[in-house]
């Protein structure tokens, strides 16, 4: 949802800037012609980028002919959302945009300032720059507010909480998502900031407000006969639903979307409303069922090739036929998983290493146990790498100027916190490894029969167990001084069902 609405302010923007200037002025014949071209790539964008490039393209270049500035500005302008949003060209977007910019500059048109200052945001947010969208965001507000553009307000209020929800800020995020004036913006966008609320209140464990929020967004949805957004937001309600242990609201609410997904066509709805219902028996410690649910989902989901969430639920089953009893059937759920482990999120991989770690332990497997484990805290590495790479990035001053310095200061010192606690736990491993090595070279030197060979397997299972355990001991009061927030990435949602919509926009 997020990119897909601020991809639709984008061309909003651009798309604004027709009527706003030379109303009130005489206009030549070719500058007529310019703007015809405009409106002609307008409608035509939708059905035919390419097309529409190629139009606005001859409008650009006419303008320049006849010294048309404003002409000019707007198409820069149509072009760089173009490239932005239908090609994600990022290059040739922001190109187009420095462009629009000077000749904003130059005419001395100060509220197109803003509509650029959004757009450099939406581009920062696009290349997941989310302290440097923040930057741009809060200058498009300013200048909005400044001019008295509460509308436009509520659309720059939006990117800064999109920005802060993807740095992990939540409580932030929130703060600036409730400043807008929803009498102030249309109602699709009222759905939009309402779906938003309620994600925030999810991922900070406030269901309650998460389900009322997520209630208005289907409830307008529906209003305005938007059925199949209000399908998906739906969903949504439905995990926070079964959060609060609202089992037969919550099946309710997966009922309406699988009958809405039937009618509307819509399989990959279907499999989403699967995979909620497989978590709802699942949070119910009804694992056969959740089994059953999940692999209706992923069986949808291979039928129409989303590889991502296949995964995701084939490393969901592996959990919950584990969690039954089933160890056949969880082993037969990873070794298909396996063959997407390569290609998914780094998050996805922990995941499923984890629970395919869980299997092996439950299977009295001890050597593939640890390997697993030993692999989900290599991923764990890799991923707080990465995002101490990017907290470590200088933060501008205009940033750290809207919060509080030691609040940020204690938000990024928690990914150095995890990455003492994943080092500690692969020398853990490592450790627990090479001791059971060990251990079976000297059983086999020693020819001890039989029996007394299994006996001592199960006491060098249980002896690498209580190693793990001490230091699992010795991670958790590591946690207990600074508590951990989860940061969410674009490819990452929840570890229950991947909330809809929020991170698949496209969808």
């Amino acid at each position: 949802m997020s990119r897909y609405l601020l991809a639709m302010f984008f061309i909003c923007s651009v798309s604004c800037t027709f009527n706003d200037t030379d109303t009130l002025q005489s206009e030549s014949s070719s500058e007529t012609e310019v703007k015809k071209l405009l409106e002609l790539a307008e409608q035509t964008k939708d059905e035919d980028p390419d097309e529409a490039l190629v139009i606005a393209e001859s409008a650009l270049q006419k303008s320049i002919e006849i010294a048309y500035r404003s002409g000019e500005k707007k198409a820069h302008a149509f072009l760089s959302g173009v490239y932005a949003v239908y090609f994600r060209d990022h290059d040739k977007a922001t190109f187009h945009q420095q462009k629009f910019y000077e000749v904003a500059i130059a005419l001395n048109e100060h509220i197109d300032l803003a509509i650029f200052q959004y757009n450099q945001g939406y581009l920062h947010y696009e290349n997941q720059n989310y302290q440097k969208a923040l930057i741009h965001f809060f200058e498009a507000h300013d200048i909005y507010q400044k001019n008295q553009k509460p509308g436009k307000v509520g659309q720059a209020l939006y990117g800064i909480a999109m920005s802060l929800f993807q740095e992990g800020l939540y409580e932030k995020a929130l703060q600036y998502a409730i400043k807008i004036d929803m009498h102030e913006v249309p109602l699709p966008f009222q759905i939009k900031v309402a779906h938003m609320i309620g994600i925030v209140h999810y991922k900070m464990g406030t269901y309650t407000q998460s389900e009322k929020y997520l209630s208005q967004a289907v409830r307008i949805a529906e209003d305005i006969s938007q059925a199949e957004m209000a399908a998906e937001h739906r969903l949504d309600l439905a995990l926070a639903q079964i959060q609060q242990q609202k089992y037969d609201e919550a099946r309710l609410s997966i009922y309406k979307v699988e009958d809405a997904a039937r009618k509307l066509d819509r399989p990959y709805l279907r499999a989403q409303a699967y995979w909620k219902e497989g978590f709802m028996y699942e949070n119910k410690a009804q694992y056969k069922e959740a089994a059953g649910h999940y692999r209706l989902g992923a069986n949808l989901f291979a039928e129409i090739g989303e590889d991502d969430h296949l995964f995701s639920l084939q490393s969901n089953m592996v959990n919950a036929y584990t969690r039954s009893g089933e160890l056949e059937l969880a082993m037969k759920a990873g070794k298909a998983g396996l063959e997407y482990l390569e290609k998914a999120s780094l998050t996805d991989q922990r995941r499923f290493l984890n629970n395919m770690s869980q299997m092996y332990l439950q299977a009295n497997d001890s050597l593939q146990y640890y390997h697993y484990q030993n692999k989900a805290v290599t991923v764990e590495a890799e991923i707080i790498s990465q995002d101490k790479q990017t907290e470590s990035l200088e933060v501008e001053t205009s940033y750290r100027d809207r919060f509080d310095v030691r609040e940020l200061e204690m938000h990024l010192s928690r990914n150095q916190v995890l990455a003492e606690q994943a080092r500690l736990k692969q020398y853990a491993i490592i450790g627990g490894i090479v001791l059971g090595v060990l251990v079976l070279v000297v059983i086999l030197v020693n020819a001890i029969p039989i029996r007394r060979h299994e006996r001592q397997m199960s006491q060098t299972h249980r002896l690498m167990v209580s190693i793990m355990d001490s230091f699992d001991k010795r991670m958790k009061g590591l946690s207990t001084i600074f508590p951990v927030t989860a940061r969410i990435r674009p490819d990452e949602g929840p570890d229950e069902a991947d909330l809809h919509n929020l991170h698949n926009p496209d969808k």
